[in-house]
């Protein structure tokens, strides 16, 4: 999967520092840097939030950890489950980094 139209309109409203750079980089070298700048964007804003107590990020980030170490068929699901407690107060781009880590293309053949 590549970096698709939706994602690059969601880096460049939340990364527009580094959308233009990232657009000028070729095919898979283009999907591999946004799908990462989007994923620390989306882990950025959890870390960021204002109104999420400290316990309730630590569950977040250690359960993005351990999805994104082992994603699996179920990843999408188990991202909704994790996220639910705090789904409305949690941004779009938090909310959709398993679609953002999933256009990270492969680049070493594994």
């Amino acid at each position: 999967m590549t970096l698709n139209s939706s994602a690059l309109e969601v880096l460049k409203s939340t990364s527009r520092t580094f959308y233009i750079p990232i657009v000028r980089l070729p095919g898979k070298l283009r999907s591999a840097v946004g799908s990462a700048c989007l994923c620390f964007r989306a882990i950025d804003e959890i870390e960021d939030h204002p109104h999420l107590p400290a316990d309730e990020k630590i569950r977040l980030l250690n359960g993005i950890a351990e999805l994104l170490r082992e994603p699996g068929e179920n990843a999408k699901g188990a991202m909704k489950t994790l996220f639910a407690p705090s789904r409305k107060a949690l941004p779009k781009v938090t909310l959709n980094i398993c679609s953002y880590a999933a256009m990270a293309p492969r680049l070493f053949g594994r």
